[in-house]
């Protein structure tokens, strides 16, 4: 079982490892940009928000659900936050990629049959994992494509 528990943990740091990469080298501004709309009407989320959503729900769901962490957490400010260092966002990644260390490898294996809560209904733990994953990948995407609107602007021009 513990190998299954080690790749998921894997799977997720390299994604959370890849949604890094894609804030190198940007801007602050560039950080907070959201291509449509901004962070009172948000049509779009930023990098920065994306990224902090992202790991906000492995906080959550893995850290505080799985692993027993008590964690408080504001999921629609997520979507609204900003920074003003990169060095938010890479602490960020660092505290969920060890959150992920500590819990994943020491699950139990018993709780990934156990029902768990998640949104409104109870789910298997190994079927919230692999949600967690699915939704990382998905974020992983919108951060690329903004990352690809942010370099692009004013090149059609």
């Amino acid at each position: 079982m513990t190998s299954e528990l080690e790749g998921y943990r894997e799977r997720l740091a390299m994604l959370n490892d890849q949604a890094l990469e894609l804030i190198q080298g940007v801007s602050t501004e560039g950080l907070n940009w959201r291509p449509l709309g901004n962070a009172a009407d948000p049509e779009t989320n930023s990098l920065a928000a994306t990224l902090i959503h992202l790991t906000g729900t492995q906080l959550y769901y893995i850290g505080a659900g799985l692993g027993g962490r008590p964690m408080q957490r504001d999921r629609a400010a997520e979507y609204r936050a900003s920074v003003a260092d990169p060095a938010v966002l890479e602490a960020r990644v660092a505290q969920t990629n060890q959150m992920l260390a500590e819990v994943l490898p020491n699950l139990a294996p018993e709780k990934l049959e156990e029902q768990t809560k998640w949104n409104d209904r109870l789910v298997a733990g190994r079927w919230l994992i692999l949600h967690i994953i699915g939704h990382s990948g998905q974020h992983l995407g919108h951060m690329q494509l903004t990352r690809q609107l942010w370099d692009s602007r004013g090149q059609g021009e």
